[in-house]
């Protein structure tokens, strides 16, 4: 998916996937431009009868990255993108 959001462009093709939540409302991924930006894409579920899902993009910086990864990814996950973790 691309899409530009506060003047910025995104495209979930060309970033790297980092992970993947699935939340109440939809599934939220995060993740990765070659710039080194972080973003969350969340696709969220309006209608269960025609299955409606509308994209919402929302930059983060790489802190709110680490902090949602460490609720999502195992210890080896975690360290392939962001390195090591001291003990």
């Amino acid at each position: 998916m691309r899409k530009i959001s506060n003047g910025k462009k995104y495209d979930t093709e060309t970033a790297d996937l980092i992970c993947s939540v699935s939340l109440n409302d939809g599934d939220a991924h995060l993740f990765r431009k070659k710039n080194g930006d972080y973003f969350l894409w969340a696709h969220e579920h309006h209608d269960e009868e025609i299955k409606l899902y509308f994209g919402r993009i929302v930059d983060i910086s790489e802190m709110a990255a680490k902090q949602y990864c460490e609720l999502a990814l195992k210890v080896e996950e975690y360290e392939f993108f962001f390195g090591k973790v001291e003990e």
